[in-house]
């Protein structure tokens, strides 16, 4: 990953791999008793702050780090994680392996190279060269940044860069934070929405003006409103019984929103008489995992397998009617109680069956669909304008990047010392000092 833009004034291009130790001093959890630690593990990157752990609470080797060191993650690196080592005294610092390290140098100050790493173009270079067969499973080298370039201006220079990309992020994120809020807000109002209308407030008005079509709200079980049935599975995953025409849905494939119709899985006519065929308008819904009470309205016929229970309404049921009850907040409560778990949660067809359930006349079921989908339309609406909103906002932090590392951000000042002066230094201490066993250690510039 080279750069061709012509750098400005004072700045110099270097390597990234020139600063990169890529795993440092092992240590051994083993060796260090009840000694506490801060760790920067990969999984306390979320929350932005790193753990205090005692050695005998750590299951695996880490590697030393200091304060300034600038970590990346190898593990799925479209993901591009990027940890600046705080300062904390009293404690020693450690880090996971997974972690590829660029030690402090005074080439740069070390936010000046996270906020490089965190460019698009970098993520996708280094997700295009990483190993591995997808997601959480690829990783990267520490070898690879020995084609990344690293375009570093006057030090003066990268402390005005990562202000001014703080100050630009921070108005960003606020932005941000205020969106974010605002869908969590469109959810809950979603939420609102479904339990008013299985408590038979979002209908009062209409019940009111349509007496002659009403009828009392009768407290039931999800097994006297139609067919229950649990899915099967061919024995064997093979030619005779997969690979037909008949839609196979497993509980990944609840995942399209309200309608389902594609599956990854078809079954063949052998296939399909060792499974329960079902028709379209069959409400389907996860008995098992951590997936339980996902659901999904079948469009076509189809088969399920034994993670799934489904619903066959009677014909005075309308089948969306029963998709918004089963999502519905209090539904969805009773799925969760009712659930036998030892090591997952369960909810087998017999319970599933006895799951208490609501159900007035057919006029008002399709005015309940009716007025759902309506503000379901609306909320939707409003969360693709967030989402909409968001990309943007991260197009615009990426462009904030590009911007930066171009010289195009903050302005520059000629009497500044240039970079290519700080490496010529770096390098100079480099080949007069002694050799030692760390190979990336030796040829790292501090």
């Amino acid at each position: 990953m080279k750069s061709d833009e012509t750098l400005p004034n004072g700045w110099a291009l270097t390597r990234c791999s020139d600063f990169c130790s890529g795993r440092n001093q092992t240590f051994n959890p083993a060796k260090a008793g009840e000694e506490a630690f801060v760790l920067y593990s990969v999984p306390s990157h979320e929350t932005g702050k790193p753990e205090i752990v005692r050695a005998s609470e750590i299951g695996s080797n880490k590697q030393f780090v200091s304060a300034g060191d600038t970590l990346i993650s190898k593990i799925n690196p479209r993901l591009n994680r990027t940890w600046v080592v705080g300062r904390h005294s009293g404690k020693k610092i450690i880090a996971s392996t997974e972690w590829i390290v660029f030690g402090h140098s005074s080439a740069f100050i070390p936010e000046f190279l996270s906020y490089f790493l965190r460019q698009g173009a970098v993520r996708d270079y280094l997700s295009h060269n990483a190993s591995g067969v997808g997601g959480s499973l690829t990783r990267i080298r520490a070898s690879i940044f020995d084609e990344v370039s690293l375009p570093l201006p006057p030090l003066a220079e990268q402390k005005r860069i990562v202000a001014k990309i703080e100050e630009l992020f921070s108005e960003l994120e606020a932005g941000e934070e205020s969106l974010r809020v605002a869908r969590r807000q469109l959810g809950v109002y979603r939420q609102s929405l479904l339990k008013q209308a299985f408590e038979g407030h979002l209908t009062a008005k209409w019940r009111t003006r349509n007496r002659a079509e009403s009828e009392t709200w009768t407290p039931t079980t999800v097994g006297n409103i139609g067919q229950i049935e649990t899915g099967t599975t061919p024995p064997t995953a093979n030619q005779a019984n997969y690979g037909g025409d008949l839609p196979f849905f497993k509980p990944t494939d609840l995942e399209q929103g309200r309608y389902v119709k594609s599956a990854r899985s078809r079954l063949s006519e052998a296939g399909q008489k060792r499974a329960r065929v079902l028709s379209a308008g069959t409400i389907l819904v996860t008995c098992i995992g951590a997936t339980i009470g996902k659901t999904g309205l079948a469009q076509t016929v189809c088969a399920t397998n034994q993670q799934i229970n489904s619903i066959s309404p009677a014909n005075d049921i309308a089948p969306e009617f029963v998709y918004f009850q089963v999502i519905s907040p209090q539904f969805q409560e009773q799925i969760k109680s009712n659930a036998a778990s030892t090591t997952l949660p369960i909810l087998n067809k017999s319970k599933f069956s006895a799951l208490p359930f609501v159900r007035c006349s057919l006029p008002e079921q399709q005015e309940i669909v009716r007025l759902l989908d309506e503000q379901f339309e609306v909320i939707e609406r409003n969360e693709r304008e967030i989402d909409g909103a968001l990309r943007k906002s991260e197009a615009l932090r990426q462009a904030i990047l590009q911007k930066a590392f171009t010289g195009r951000l903050v302005p520059q000042d000629p009497a500044e010392e240039p970079a290519s002066a700080v490496l010529a230094r770096l390098r100079a201490g480099r080949a007069n000092a002694p050799a030692t066993s760390d190979r990336r250690r030796n040829v790292m510039l501090r």
